[in-house]
């Protein structure tokens, strides 16, 4: 029995600490009353209410026909049942007055009427299904709570009928894209706190659009829209996407789906070249690997098939660009394999490209780009020079098959591929003769602290020494004339 007793605290305490806290939490929602005059009282769960016209929950005073004590709301988890306490002139559910005492289960839609007036309100089922991506964990304590207190369900992963995500700051996680789509509001953890605040106040909820997080993601900038579109739910219709392993196609099928899309893997469906060039139905997308790690574990098959289908004029799409498509409503460069990114991306003088090594994780912190480069194109996403490549303006009339040049903007560094490979040919090399220089120069220096006689030789390679130090300054001024290049 103790052993009974010691497995059962062990079950409740791994609930209780478990992330997928929909094992503890089984109801998702609260309900409220709303009158004819468009005021709301909230009901929480596991709570009781009285109605009345002196000293009750939901006071009712301009109304002659509501009594002192006129009737009782009952709270549970999933339902709200309403009592009739021995009013004079009735309680009505849709028309049909209750019997005094006996107890009746309101459902979602009913109308309530107190009295013979017009004190009639709607009884409405809220629910509340949320998921969270990126919250610490004393945030995310506070929220279960605040679940707990509102009767909301907080679910681990997305699900169809999640309705909110919650989250620190923006990034492009599966779920919070799952979101953009679906059209579901992205909100911070305050707005919860604030949500409470107004049920127990029965005040008007906290609108969305006040606590939208700060996007973190360097690659989006501030003309990109999370607003809900139509247009995403068919992103990827007719789209196939083939992921290397099967690992990331579970991560990513999901999403692919909700935006119309199939997507399978290579383990479990290999396609070949062929397939892809005559397939009429659906556009083959083939991802690349998502780190180095992965490309070494490759079969041979598999590596004959990217070479040849690179060779075709396609290329393989990074994971990146599934979230920046769906970000930007729009395939026209993103998951496009016919998207000739090297000359349309890498111009000389095409004005601004911002690099930056902030990457974009796979997992469920965010999505990252750690793809390899394509050998047979192998200015795409090079890794040497860019890790995450961001193109701000381009001109609407890309939606015409006309992609122009993007509109630049001030910035401190303005890139462009050619004077970026110059620079750093010509920094390596004289960073390598400036590192020799020195070396020789300290060596040649270490003689005259050896004992007799081998200090006299300080004397002898003097002019060795001096030629050394005025290598390395001369290294030294090269380089700074190329870092000034690059930024001027």
């Amino acid at each position: 029995s103790f052993e009974l007793v010691g497995y059962v605290n062990s079950l409740l305490l791994y609930i209780w600490f478990s992330n997928d806290y929909e094992l503890l939490v089984n109801n998702k929602m609260h309900f409220i009353l709303i009158g004819k005059d468009g005021a709301k009282f909230y009901l929480l769960p596991n709570t009781s209410y009285t109605v009345g016209r002196k000293d009750c929950d939901l006071l009712i005073v301009r109304d002659e026909s509501i009594s002192r004590r006129h009737a009782e709301l009952v709270v549970t988890n999933d339902k709200v049942s309403i009592m009739d306490v021995g009013s004079r002139y009735g309680t009505f559910i849709n028309n049909t007055k209750l019997t005094i005492n006996a107890s009746s289960v309101l459902q979602d839609g009913a109308t309530v009427k107190f009295g013979m007036l017009q004190s009639i309100y709607k009884f409405q089922a809220v629910s509340i299904v949320n998921t969270t991506s990126g919250i610490k964990s004393e945030h995310k304590t506070q929220l279960k709570d605040n679940m707990v207190t509102l009767g909301g369900l907080l679910v681990q992963n997305w699900k169809k009928d999640c309705n909110y995500v919650t989250v620190e700051e923006m990034m492009l996680t599966v779920k919070v894209l799952s979101a953009v789509i679906a059209g579901v509001p992205i909100v911070n953890v305050s707005y919860w706190d604030d949500y409470v605040k107004c049920v127990k106040a029965h005040e008007p909820l906290p609108d969305v659009k006040n606590y939208v997080p700060k996007c973190s993601e360097v690659i989006i900038n501030d003309n990109i829209s999370f607003e809900y579109k139509e247009e995403r739910r068919e992103l990827f219709k007719n789209k196939l996407f083939v992921f290397p392993k099967k690992s990331d196609n579970e991560k990513m099928v999901g999403l692919i789906n909700l935006a119309g899309g199939d997507s399978v893997s290579w383990d479990t469906h290999p396609v070949s070249v062929d397939e892809i060039v005559n397939g009429k139905s659906k556009e083959y997308i083939v991802m690349q690997m998502s780190n180095i790690h992965d490309s070494i574990q490759l079969s041979q098959l598999l590596t004959d098939f990217v070479h040849n289908y690179t060779k075709l004029g396609y290329r393989t799409i990074p994971l990146a660009e599934i979230a920046l498509a769906i970000i930007k409503c729009s395939c026209i460069k993103h998951c496009n394999p016919k998207f000739k990114r090297k000359t349309c991306v890498f111009k000389t003088c095409t004005g601004q490209v911002i690099c930056s090594d902030v990457g974009m994780n796979m997992t469920e912190a965010s999505m990252e780009v750690n793809s390899l480069p394509n050998k047979e194109n192998d200015l795409e996403y090079n890794e040497k020079e860019s890790k995450r490549i961001k193109v701000d303006n381009w001109s609407s009339e890309e939606s015409k098959g006309n992609i122009q040049k993007p509109v630049a903007k001030k910035s401190l560094f303005t890139f462009t591929h050619s004077n970026i490979l110059t620079a750093n040919l010509n920094s390596f090399s004289s960073f390598f003769v400036q590192h020799v220089s020195l070396s020789c120069a300290i060596l040649l220096t270490s003689f005259q602290f050896m004992p007799p006689p081998f200090n006299c030789l300080s004397y002898l390679f003097f002019p060795s020494y001096l030629l050394c130090l005025l290598i390395s300054f001369v290294c030294l001024v090269l380089n700074v004339l190329v870092c000034y290049r690059i930024i001027i």
